[in-house]
C-alpha cells in the first residue's frame, strides 16, 4: 500500500516517454523522430513534468553541452529520477550520446515544516512524500483530517488539479495543497496522478494570519544519478546529481 501511488505514476510516465520523447532510450527501447527537433508540445510535457526545483544537469557537465544536448540530458535525467530507471539518448545531428544512470535509490526519514490553512487542519500525521499534480476523478469532499469522521472543509470539481503533498502513512488518504499551502485531506481513490502536468497557481491570495506551519514526520525517496556524455571527438564527460522528493516536487542538488 505504501508505494502504490508510485506504480500508477510510473505507468503514466512510461507511456509519455514512449510516445513523446525524441531519441530517448529506456530499457533497450528506442524511438527517434526525423530531423532531431522536439515539438513544442513534447518539450512542454517534459519540462513541466515532475516539478523539479533547480537544474537537473550537473554544474561541471553543463559547461560542455550545447542547447540541444542540454535539453536531451534534462529530459533523460528527469525521467531517470522519477522512474528510477536509466535513460539514454543520441543527438543524430552531432552523434553526441548521453546517459542518465541511476546509481542508488534510498528511502529517507525526514521532517518538513508544511504550511497549512489553520482553520481547516489541526494536525498532520506522518506522510510518505509525493509532491506531484493529481486530478479529481469526480466531485469530491476535502476534509480536515484523514478520514470521514473529520468535517468537510472544501471540495474539488471533477478534473480539478491539486498538488498531493503526500500520502498519510498506513492510510489511504492524501494531504493536498494549492499555492504551496495545505488545504485538507482527500480519499486517495478519488484522485488520479497527472505526472506530466505542473500545478498552476490559483491566483487567490491568502492572508498570512490564516496560515500555520506544521512540523511533519516524513519518508521520501532520494536518488543519485550519474550523467555521462560521449562526444563525436571521442571525449567523455561525467557528473553526478542527487534528487529528493519534497512536498512540492523533486529537489535537485548537483
Amino acid at each position: 500500500m505504501k508505494n502504490a501511488f508510485h506504480l500508477k505514476a510510473c505507468a503514466a510516465v512510461i507511456a509519455l516517454i514512449l510516445t513523446g520523447c525524441e531519441s530517448i532510450q529506456s530499457d533497450g527501447r528506442h524511438s527517434q523522430e526525423a530531423g532531431g527537433e522536439i515539438s513544442a508540445k513534447h518539450q512542454t510535457l517534459w519540462t513541466s513534468y515532475g516539478a523539479f526545483a533547480g537544474s537537473v544537469i550537473g554544474k561541471q557537465l553543463s559547461k560542455y553541452l550545447d542547447k540541444q544536448d542540454f535539453h536531451h540530458m534534462t529530459q533523460a535525467t528527469s525521467a531517470a529520477v522519477a522512474l528510477g530507471q536509466g535513460q539514454s539518448w543520441i543527438n543524430p545531428q552531432t552523434n553526441t550520446r548521453g546517459e542518465a544512470r541511476v546509481v542508488s535509490t534510498e528511502n529517507k526519514a525526514d521532517s518538513f515544516k508544511i504550511p497549512v490553512l489553520k482553520q481547516r487542519i489541526d494536525q498532520v500525521p506522518p506522510l510518505d512524500i509525493i509532491g506531484q499534480t493529481y486530478h479529481a476523478l469526480k466531485k469530491s469532499n476535502v476534509r480536515g483530517g484523514p478520514g470521514t469522521r473529520y468535517q468537510i472543509v472544501s471540495g474539488l470539481a471533477i478534473g480539478e488539479a491539486v498538488n498531493v503533498i503526500g500520502k498519510v502513512r498506513d492510510s489511504n488518504w492524501y494531504l493536498i495543497s494549492k499555492d504551496g499551502i495545505g488545504r485538507g485531506f482527500i480519499y486517495a481513490p478519488l484522485l488520479e496522478a497527472a505526472p506530466a502536468e505542473k500545478m498552476p497557481d490559483s491566483g487567490i491570495s491568502i492572508a498570512q494570519e490564516e496560515i500555520e506551519e506544521k512540523e511533519v514526520t516524513t519518508n521520501r525517496i532520494c536518488r543519485t544519478i550519474e550523467q555521462s556524455v560521449s562526444f563525436a571527438d571521442g571525449s567523455l564527460r561525467k557528473d553526478t546529481i542527487k534528487a529528493c522528493q519534497s512536498p512540492s516536487g523533486w529537489q535537485v542538488k548537483a
